[in-house]
């Protein structure tokens, strides 16, 4: 199993790179961070966002992680945008190849 605190600073980082993708406008780079399931449920709503992508996680607050296991991870963002704050689950998978990976929002 490797390092947690490795892991936690891994998972953080894809996370930093989702909303620096998104904030460029780049879809593409942003589905890259996602395994097949990700990016299959991600694709169209990115395209649907169309101009707005950079705007997608702009009021999120930064990757909170919550437990990690050998191949498999959960942490949250908090949305404060609309005044209230929601909380969003986000699960990160680790792959055959050993990178990890976010599978869903």
């Amino acid at each position: 199993m490797q390092d947690e605190a490795l892991v936690v600073g891994i998972l953080k980082d894809l996370s930093t790179s989702l909303t620096g993708q998104l904030a460029a406008g780049n879809a593409d780079g942003a589905l890259a961070l996602f395994d097949d399931f990700g990016q299959s449920k991600f694709a169209g709503v990115f395209s649907d966002l169309g101009i707005s992508l950079p705007l997608a996680l702009a009021s999120f607050s930064p990757l909170e992680v919550r437990q990690v296991g050998q191949d498999v991870a959960e942490g949250w963002v908090i949305d404060g945008s609309s005044g209230d704050q929601k909380l969003f689950f986000v699960y990160f998978l680790r792959g055959a190849d050993g990178v990890w990976r976010i599978h869903s929002l």
